[in-house]
């Protein structure tokens, strides 16, 4: 029983690691400027300027909000655009179904997990009382 408790222990923290660092779906999409939350602003991965340029920034970029103008990196260079000339901007966000059905997936694995190494560890696989 006891050669059991590391294997067992290394098995439900990797199938406990995703739901318990909140694991979500996420979609990017580009939204009208005046759709998009401050918060989400923030989190910004790209703009699309009143001219039709698409801008992408870089992905571990910050992206902050200075009075009018958006500031981020794109290619390495510091970028700057005012939110008068943003046309749209590329927000993540969750996408509910997808998320809930990720939960579900994890959950039935972890439960799974569970019945199986308690199966494995006592008799209920050889019918034995």
């Amino acid at each position: 029983m006891t050669s059991l408790r590391r294997p067992v222990a290394a098995i439900l923290l990797v199938t406990l690691m995703p739901p318990l660092s909140a694991c979500g779906v996420y979609t990017t999409r580009p939204v009208r400027l005046a759709d998009v939350t401050p918060q989400e602003l923030l989190y910004a991965s790209g703009v699309k300027t009143a001219s039709g340029v698409v801008v992408t920034f870089d992905p571990s970029a910050p992206v902050n909000v200075v009075r009018d103008t958006l500031h981020s990196v794109v290619g390495g260079q510091r970028y700057q655009v005012a939110l008068a000339d943003v046309r749209e901007v590329s927000v993540g966000r969750a996408s509910v179904g997808r998320s809930a059905a990720a939960t579900v997936g994890w959950t039935v694995a972890v439960l799974a997990t569970i019945i199986a190494v308690g199966c494995a560890s006592s008799r209920c696989l050889t019918g034995l009382p």
